[in-house]
């Protein structure tokens, strides 16, 4: 009399997971019953194909796959994604915490590649449940240099830091102008004498709708923008570096 293998949780849980895969399509994982040589081969014929994966995989490395990275962090799978340049991300943010705002988490989520709206160097979004999330161009700011990715990323750790402390992060915020003066001088080396709405003032005009006994006003009081700074601190710290600033050589970075 015949009788079928008994498997333990382990195995039966391992030949569940087996009849799911590609590699056994093809196969009819039966019961293996004890005597019967033939009930083993379908398993034996799966196990020679998972061996072979294991080679392909090992080979695709260069090596043990035990060298991957362990992605148990933002920075490690930076580094697993995007190579030195995830490497280099993680290490400034960690540098302009410490710097600037040690508020701030100790890793958060640093996206590599093609920004939205094709020529942004960098995004931050805030207002969403699992918290703050910094994308960088990988060529447009990679490309420049190691202190250029500083500035971006200074630029949107700080979009970041006004969002976790309550504040605007917007470039038309007194908080970001009050944040802008305070950081410059050791960001820059310099204060900056940046005030919001200095980019408009109020003048007398002509009033358009100028009509006797209508309208008897021959002029009108109207807000205007006129020529500020508030292009550059909107691109702030970067907008304010010298023409000529050496921002190091560009740091290799895939596109995608």
């Amino acid at each position: 009399m015949t009788s079928v293998w008994e498997w333990d949780d382990a195995t039966l849980a391992l030949v569940t997971a087996a009849e799911r895969l590609p590699l056994a399509a093809d196969l009819d994982l039966g019961d293996v019953v004890v005597g019967d040589v033939e009930s083993l081969k379908p398993y034996r014929l799966l196990l020679a194909r998972l061996a072979a994966e294991v080679d392909r995989v090992r080979a695709a490395l260069g090596g043990d796959p035990r060298s991957l990275p362990n992605c148990t962090d933002y920075r490690s799978a930076a580094v697993a994604l995007w190579g030195e340049a995830g490497r280099y991300a993680h290490d400034s943010y960690a540098r302009i915490r410490a710097a600037h705002f040690p508020e701030l988490p100790e890793q958060i989520p640093i996206v590599i590649g093609l920004t939205a709206y094709g020529g942004c160097l960098g995004l931050t979004r805030g207002g969403w449940e699992h918290g703050p999330r910094i994308s960088l161009h990988s060529t447009t700011t990679f490309g420049r240099g190691p202190r250029y990715v500083d500035d971006v990323l200074l630029h949107e750790c700080l979009h970041v830091w006004l969002h976790l402390t309550g504040r605007n992060p917007k470039h038309d915020s007194a908080d970001w102008y009050t944040a802008v003066r305070r950081l410059s001088p050791a960001v820059l080396g310099r204060e900056l004498d940046v005030t919001r709405g200095s980019d408009r003032k109020s003048v007398r005009v002509p009033n358009p709708n100028h009509q006797p006994g209508v309208d008897d006003r021959k002029t009108i009081v109207r807000k205007v923008r006129q020529a500020s700074e508030h292009a550059r601190v909107a691109r702030w710290p970067y907008a304010w570096r010298p023409a000529d600033f050496d921002y190091g050589e560009q740091i290799p970075c895939p596109t995608y």
